[in-house]
């Protein structure tokens, strides 16, 4: 049997850690990437859900009417309460009320189903 030397095998051991510093680097690089992705879905879905859903601007004065902006419009003065299109609905009921004019959100409003609201309640 030949056996190697000592030298031979202190390169063998040397190009074997070097590979798996080689594979350790890579599965870092893995790791960064895939939380990277987890916090970009993460914020995705807010940003997802603010969308669908609007805020209410209240007006200045009793003249004025009130705005309806969507969740994520950067001409809402502060990030108030987020509802859902139904509510928004059935909170504008009798009011003077606008939509923004940068972020349009009447289309999101229409054809919106609410409940019938009776006189009891």
């Amino acid at each position: 049997m030949s056996e190697s030397s000592l030298p031979e095998r202190i390169a063998k051991h040397r190009a074997v850690a070097a590979w798996l510093e080689f594979q350790l680097g890579q599965e870092r690089a893995t790791i960064r990437r895939l939380e990277k992705e987890a916090v970009e879905l993460e914020r995705g879905k807010t940003v997802a859900w603010r969308e669908r859903r609007f805020t209410v601007q209240e007006p200045r004065h009793d003249a004025e009417p009130y705005v309806i902006h969507r969740g994520g419009c950067t001409k809402s003065p502060a990030a108030r309460d987020y509802v859902q299109a139904p509510e928004v609905v059935i909170m504008m009921r009798g009011k003077s009320v606008e939509g923004c004019r940068t972020c349009n959100p009447m289309p999101g409003l229409r054809g919106t189903w609410t409940p019938r609201l009776d006189p009891d309640e």
